[in-house]
């Protein structure tokens, strides 16, 4: 049974992807292990009170028996008992979430999207971008996160689109918009993301190079590589694309190189955060398990009313 289905009192057990383990302390100092676990559809909080010095390897997969309790109003896993799980005790595919849309059908819907730009030198940096088959499939594959919004296999192209289109409509509501370049960078804005994580594993991470450099530098750094030679895109144009991916994050304290000084950058900005808030709540309502209210949402630190 998967842990959304169960009621606080319940027996688990199954296999479980081990994403950080913490050693702490009661209130009394007796040691215990507090665990951050992954089923393939959300994050368990798993304790292990009976910490006797034997704990499990990040990134690995276990087995665990253990019951559902209340903490602070938010369920988590007493353990029992686990041990390490054999490779041919669990199929990795099944940690790892996918889009519930077809890659295929997103792409073709972007990719018609990106037809739509007018502007031919705009039209020459997205060719350029997508130029190689091997970035297209992982752009396609990729997912846009690791535990906030779209965090799934598929997610950077679902949330791309997604952003395209709401700039695309919101750009066409405003004279003092340059639509084609809001747009492309609307395309353009995450695709560091390609390269800062690793979904090849039970569970996304972070690869080396997005822990070290992060998505929004990678982003600028492969713009560059595809328009290296590309004379016939002026230093102006690549600037304010480059200034769309390094803005994109609104804000300094929120990872934000810059600041938006464009109205494209700030429609992109404003576009990109709508879009991972209502997948925050949207999964948040997922999780509520026909309660009223769903359980705190992971990067906005509130609940999110999930009924009627």
């Amino acid at each position: 049974m998967r842990w959304l289905e169960l009621a606080p009192g319940s027996r688990y057990e199954g296999f479980l992807a081990v994403r950080t383990v913490a050693v702490q302390r009661t209130r009394h100092g007796s040691p215990y292990l507090d665990l951050r676990l992954w089923d393939g559809e959300c994050e368990i909080t798993g304790r292990c009170w009976d910490y006797d010095g034997s704990a499990p390897v990040p990134r690995t997969v276990i087995l665990v028996s253990g019951t559902m309790e209340l903490y602070n109003e938010l369920p988590q896993l007493r353990i029992e008992e686990w041990r390490p799980a054999g490779s041919n005790e669990y199929d990795p595919a099944r940690f790892v979430p996918e889009s519930g849309r077809d890659r295929q059908e997103m792409w073709q819907e972007l990719a018609g999207l990106m037809g739509t730009v007018q502007d031919a030198v705009l039209r020459v940096v997205l060719r350029r971008v997508f130029a190689d088959a091997e970035f297209r499939r992982s752009f396609a594959v990729a997912p846009a996160a690791v535990y906030y919004h779209h965090a799934c296999l598929g997610g950077l192209l679902e949330h791309t689109l997604s952003v395209a289109r709401m700039v695309d409509q919101m750009a066409r509501q405003r004279s003092d918009v340059d639509r084609d370049l809001a747009l492309a960078g609307a395309v353009l804005h995450d695709i560091g993301k390609v390269f800062e994580y690793d979904w090849g594993g039970p569970f996304i991470d972070f690869s080396d190079a997005g822990r070290f450099i992060g998505h929004v530098i990678l982003g600028c750094l492969h713009l560059e590589r595809a328009l290296a030679g590309a004379a016939e895109v002026p230093e102006l144009t690549r600037q304010k694309l480059l200034h769309i991916i390094a803005s994109h994050h609104g804000r300094r304290e929120w990872g934000a190189v810059v600041e938006p000084v464009l109205p494209e950058a700030a429609l992109v900005h404003l576009a990109d955060l709508a879009d991972g808030e209502l997948d925050k709540m949207q999964a948040a309502r997922a999780e509520a398990r026909g309660e009223r209210w769903g359980p705190p949402v992971l990067g906005l630190g509130r609940r999110i009313w999930a009924g009627d």
